[in-house]
């Protein structure tokens, strides 16, 4: 019997804890805070703000995080981190948003999964721009990194919020009825022909 598949095009997400920062709650702004959901880590001068880094509203819910790099610094990065784990090796797209700090410097922001450097990212304006990355995982376990992407000797800042992961599979599905019947009736009239033929030249020999 003919099985006939069809291949449809799906999408999976990979989890990403606290996706807009809205954990720990703040009435102002956190540095280095203890993420309660256990995802994100915060290392140097980063946090998580309701104002002051950004003009709000932020892009989901009411907090973003903020990576600021200042003259105090001159040999360490800041950065916001999150472990990452069951990533298929498929084509990827990475999204999210970033803002400049009102009032201040940009602080030019380098994004990476693992050991795959997807870029570094300036925002233009203190109106939170997305920004989409798309790529292939080199690997099924990594550390989403974002980092200010220089030392500086004065005071960098920009907002994060609104983190997204997501993946494209190809999944097997059943074909419809529609495309099924045809073969199907296509083997039947090739049955019944062959049957006929076998019955006229069994009639030849009686």
């Amino acid at each position: 019997m003919i099985c006939c598949l069809a291949i449809l095009p799906g999408a999976s997400a990979a989890t990403i804890l606290n996706p807009s920062f809205e954990q720990p709650v703040t009435s102002s702004f956190t540095y280095d805070p203890l993420d309660p959901t256990l995802g994100w880590t915060f290392s140097g001068r980063t946090g998580v703000a309701i104002n002051t880094f950004f003009t709000p509203p932020p892009p989901d819910g009411n907090q973003a995080a903020f990576i600021q790099q200042a003259s105090d610094q001159p040999t360490s990065l800041s950065s916001i981190t999150q472990s990452l784990a069951g990533v298929a090796l498929t084509p990827s797209q990475l999204v999210f948003f970033l803002a400049q700090r009102p009032d201040h410097s940009v602080n030019p922001i380098n994004v990476s999964y693992g050991s795959q450097n997807l870029g570094t990212f300036t925002p233009a304006s203190t109106t939170f721009q997305q920004i989409t990355i798309n790529f292939t995982p080199l690997a099924t376990s990594g550390v989403l990194t974002f980092r200010s992407a220089a030392t500086t000797g004065g005071d960098l800042n920009s907002a994060l919020d609104l983190v997204s992961f997501t993946q494209a599979t190809s999944v097997p599905e059943p074909a419809s009825a529609i495309l099924i019947l045809p073969s199907l009736a296509a083997l039947v009239l090739f049955r019944r022909h062959r049957g006929k033929r076998f019955v006229d030249a069994s009639a030849n020999f009686s």
